[in-house]
């Protein structure tokens, strides 16, 4: 008597629900995509040289906290920061010369250090962040 070998069958894998899965999650990751904005402010970087004392000596310092904002030591309000330091950077050419050292305190939110940066780069300076020495 001969015997028939039975085969077993491939298990099937139902790639219909896979595909739907995936299609959910692109659709999901494309909608989700569209809500995130680039709302960052663009700064020009100073290139780095190895004379630091000249550009401290010709650099504007800007001191801002949530309550305070000083330039080189004199309170200003934050709707006169961006002339102000217009005035202080007119007829400067040279990167260090419009160099404007940033110190910010621990207290600063996040959005008065974008309005900040923002009046520094309008006023065609370039940012210098420094740690804070009052501490």
């Amino acid at each position: 008597m001969k015997m028939k070998r039975h085969h077993k069958a491939a298990p099937h894998v139902p790639f219909i629900a896979l595909a739907d899965i995936a299609w959910q999650i692109i659709i999901f990751f494309l909608v989700a995509s569209s809500f995130a904005r680039n709302d960052s402010v663009n700064v020009d970087l100073p290139t780095a040289n190895k004379s630091t004392s000249s550009q401290q000596e010709t650099s504007v310092t800007v001191q801002a906290g949530e309550a305070a904002l000083m330039i080189d030591g004199k309170n200003v309000d934050m709707r006169e920061l961006s002339e102000e330091l217009k005035r202080k950077l007119e007829g400067r050419v040279t990167e260090q010369s419009r160099a404007v050292v940033v110190q910010f305190r621990d207290d600063i939110s996040y959005q008065r250090n974008a309005e900040i940066l923002y009046a520094i780069q309008s006023a065609k300076g370039i940012v210098v962040i420094s740690e804070d020495v009052s501490k």
